[in-house]
């Protein structure tokens, strides 16, 4: 039975990797438009993009700081710090689609800093509570009769963790399209909006569904290990 449920969750992870690969590359041909790219090139840097998204929003508690990590791609809202980082490579402030990401931080800045934080809160007992297993198991602290429990715990705290980053990032992607609309109906030539918009549109659907699958692959690996360091320690 445990055989089979680790072939079942290996099976998974291999097809989850082919498909985020298959959507990243498509996401990346999304990203690659010249001729959307020229159209919103002289938009302000995307710090100054930032806080004036965050202006119009009226947020006015949250600061906006460059992404310390120079080689890392990401943008990100912190509710620990109340703060966006902003990658500040050339090419994230050249991309037509910044306008799209920055909103989407924006969105996360609005949002219910108790649900943000109690998220975070469970993915971290997740990996804490996986690491610590782990721990005893190599210790020999664990009898096997309660492999079943322990399992299901972290069924239970994966899934949580799944459906609460799953709202969140949902919730952020398809507000931050209508953030930036309000955005650039002030800011480029009008009758360039409708295919820009359609573009966005394109890029949140490739974008969530490859960030789902990359929330899956992470919540079946941390299964798989449990599973499969029970099967070393009962065999």
């Amino acid at each position: 039975m445990i055989a089979v449920l680790i072939a079942f969750v290996i099976l998974s992870i291999i097809t989850i990797v082919i498909y985020f690969n298959m959507n990243s590359n498509s996401l990346k041909e999304l990203l690659n438009n010249e001729k959307l790219n020229n159209v919103c090139k002289d938009l302000s840097f995307n710090s100054i993009i930032c806080n004036e998204i965050m202006n119009d929003m009226k947020i006015e508690d949250v600061k906006v700081e460059v992404n310390a990590d120079k080689k890392s791609d990401m943008s990100y809202y912190s509710s620990i710090t109340n703060k966006i980082y902003l990658c500040d490579k050339e090419e994230a402030n050249k991309s037509f689609a910044r306008v799209l990401f920055i909103s989407h931080e924006c969105a996360h800045a609005k949002q219910n800093k108790t649900f943000l934080n109690w998220s975070l809160t469970i993915s971290t007992i997740n990996i804490v509570f996986t690491i610590f297993i782990l721990l005893i198991m190599f210790l020999n602290l664990l009898s096997e009769n309660v492999y079943l429990y322990i399992l299901a715990i972290s069924l239970l705290l994966n899934m949580f963790a799944y459906f609460a980053r799953n709202i969140i990032e949902s919730d952020a992607s398809y507000t931050a399209i209508s953030i930036a609309r309000k955005y650039l109906q002030k800011h480029i030539p009008i009758e360039y909006l409708e295919e820009i918009m359609d573009e966005y549109s394109r890029i949140i659907s490739f974008g969530f569904s490859t960030f789902q699958l990359k929330l899956i692959k992470n919540n079946l690996i941390c299964i798989f290990v449990l599973i499969f360091y029970m099967m070393i320690k009962m065999f």
